[in-house]
């Protein structure tokens, strides 16, 4: 995170111009002040101890920094590997992603939106009518892979859908209709009754192996986007339920709330899981409309919050749009949506930037003012150490994901994604869309006369496990000092780069001094490239510290320090 400048408040102000006047009127009470101020402890012993026991302590901030010098801080970026395949090795052919997860055998599954063009849903729902963008059905399909890589479809057999999809002649194309269905089936794998399904062990704050999956059911009346919901749930799970082999999967979970009911934000639940510093849920995603972000110029990210999972709080403001973002109508920028994970002590969330194009009129929604649909969207990181209360840029207003720059690149558009822990890296399933963010002019007309649609589909990147931000050492020793802490466990273990360097650790007591057997000279110099690499030293025995308040010292030549931890 980086420190920005802070307006000063009207509060701050009116007390401001108070100690002006008191300045004036009283000096001996300043001079008292002053006296007092100067005989106060030094900064160093006034910090108060972290308490980290054996958490991995990421240095996306300053949270656990007590001085640094010599050292860089990088922004990583995920490595784009393209799109996800089918099971006979092309590429991906329609549908984004909801939730990818790996089961406890490794296995992975991924749930899905299927959708089909259909102008006969015009007058199914109120909130359909002429917006041609909603001409369409939808449902929620099942994939599984064993690579995570290539996917197969099984067949569920549970609705009719369509056998395959063409492109439709241009003669349709006024009708929404850009590909069209061809023949249904219920040989298929769609009207999956999982809507979402999440890992709330590696990315959601839970330590509950009986509770690591949260599963969200729901069945609904039609396929129509605004179907009604006829049957729902959401249950903890221990691993992935079987719905292919297992016909009393639903029996086997553990209720959290059944019968028709909406989540935090949608009728969908979705969390972005449990922080136990807080003892609560939360969500944080785009505001309602409703919400007031018309008035204030663009889409901006509320926050969301529940004890139990099923009474969710009213919406607050989380993430307003900063006042240094571009406002030009070229490009207007909005946070357009966000999905958050735990990550090693704190909460990292995928902002969706979206750049509008506000200059013309015709790029607004059809029925409602000042709700702009022309643009692109790529995705920054922000993060979060109080459940989503506050939010601070990784990186200030760099692009963490970026889209293509081809008008008609696989990835014009990009969403946030699901995680998946994949050996000593991250993999990231995001969705993409091959447009720009706008089909339909605000009078019904196409935008785009030539390529007319976008098609929805997943795509991965990759990177390093905790690697989303290094500091960084040349040739030139750089020095990071912890602010004081406590830990737990016997071993120091590093997140580091340092295949052509080294990093050496000492160890220090409150009042800055070596622990006797704990020095830089003592220590056996890490040299290699790993997630979790042992520090250690000639004599010191580290579990006789713990729970003692100290601080490390780390020094760093040619190398890159991630992360840093104590565990048994």
């Amino acid at each position: 995170m980086e420190i920005y400048p802070i307006r000063t408040s009207p509060f701050i102000q009116r007390n401001t111009r108070r100690l002006f006047a008191l300045y004036m009127q009283a000096p001996f009470a300043i001079f008292l002040a002053i006296l007092l101020w100067s005989c106060a402890p030094d900064e160093k012993n006034r910090v108060k101890t972290v308490e980290i026991a054996n958490e991995t302590q990421l240095l996306i901030d300053y949270y656990i920094i007590g001085e640094m010098t010599g050292l860089e801080r990088t922004l990583h970026k995920p490595q784009k590997k393209g799109l996800i395949k089918e099971a006979d090795g092309s590429d991906w052919e329609r549908g984004p992603q909801s939730s990818v997860v790996r089961d406890l055998a490794g296995r992975f599954h991924m749930i899905y939106r299927f959708g089909w063009s259909d102008p006969g849903v015009r007058d199914l729902h109120r909130s359909i009518g002429d917006d041609k963008a909603h001409w369409f059905r939808r449902t929620i399909a099942y994939a599984q892979s064993e690579d995570g890589i290539r996917w197969t479809k099984p067949v569920l057999g549970l609705i009719d859908g369509p056998i395959d999809i063409r492109r439709a002649p241009k003669e349709k194309w006024a009708d929404g209709i850009f590909f069209e269905p061809v023949g249904f089936s219920k040989q298929n794998n769609l009207g999956c009754p999982i809507a979402v399904i999440q890992d709330l062990g590696n990315f959601g704050g839970m330590a509950d192996p009986k509770r690591r999956y949260l599963v969200n059911v729901l069945y609904r009346d039609d396929t129509h986007n605004f179907a009604q919901i006829t049957d729902a749930g959401l249950y903890f799970a221990a691993d992935v339920p079987d719905i292919l082999n297992d016909p009393g999967w639903r029996s086997r979970l553990e209720t959290i709330w059944q019968a028709p009911k909406r989540g935090p934000r949608s009728e969908t639940t979705r969390v972005a899981g449990f922080d136990a510093r807080e003892n609560l849920w939360f969500e944080c995603v785009q505001s309602r409309l409703g919400g007031g972000w018309q008035e204030h110029g663009g889409r901006d990210i509320a926050r969301y919050t529940s004890e139990d999972l099923i009474n969710w709080s009213d919406e607050e403001s989380a993430l307003p749009v900063a006042g240094d973002e571009s406002c030009r109508p070229e490009d207007w920028i909005e946070y357009m949506d966000m999905r958050a994970f735990r990550a090693s002590g704190l909460w990292l969330g995928q902002l969706c930037i979206f750049h509008g194009d506000r200059t013309s009129p015709q790029y607004m929604m059809p029925d409602r003012e000042n709700v702009w649909r022309k643009g692109t969207t790529e995705l920054r990181l922000v993060a979060s150490r109080d459940a989503g209360k506050s939010w601070q840029r990784v990186g200030d207003k760099q692009i963490w994901l970026p889209h293509s720059k081809e008008k008609y690149g696989y990835d014009r558009l990009v969403f946030p994604g699901s995680p998946v822990r994949v050996g000593d890296e991250l993999w990231l399933y995001y969705n993409v869309y091959d447009g720009d963010h706008l089909i339909w002019n605000r009078d019904g007309t196409l935008f785009d006369k030539q390529r007319p649609s976008r098609t929805g589909r997943v795509a991965l990147a990759t990177m390093r496990w905790d690697g989303y931000v290094s500091l960084d050492a040349g040739e030139e020793t750089g020095q990071l000092v912890t602010k004081l802490l406590r830990f737990e466990g016997d071993k120091l273990w590093v997140n580091l780069d340092a295949s052509k360097g080294a990093l050496k650790a000492e160890l220090q007591d409150e009042k800055g001094k070596v622990i006797p057997g704990f020095a830089l000279e003592d220590c056996q110099p890490a040299k290699e490239n790993g997630i979790n690499l042992s520090v250690s030293w000639q004599k010191g025995k580290l579990g006789k510290l713990a729970g003692r308040t100290i601080r490390v010292r780390f020094e760093l030549e040619n190398a890159s320090l991630f992360a840093f931890g104590f565990t048994d």
